[in-house]
């Protein structure tokens, strides 16, 4: 996923559990974070369709 502040590919969806956090994910917008510049956003579920949304060394942990 793109970083909409830096444009970099290597914006992650994040965990949190702040309540405003938890309310977006349920009405479809997933928490984001970019490891570039560590800019926060949240981005639409659509718009994350056929996107890498976890880092890669999240990835392999089963």
């Amino acid at each position: 996923m793109e970083c909409p502040a830096c444009r970099a590919p290597k914006a992650y969806r994040r965990t949190s559990k702040k309540n405003l956090n938890r309310l977006l994910r349920r009405v479809g917008f997933i928490p984001m974070m970019c490891h570039h510049c560590y800019h926060k956003f949240h981005v639409a579920w659509p718009l994350t369709i056929g996107k890498q949304l976890n880092s890669p060394a999240q990835r392999n942990a089963a």
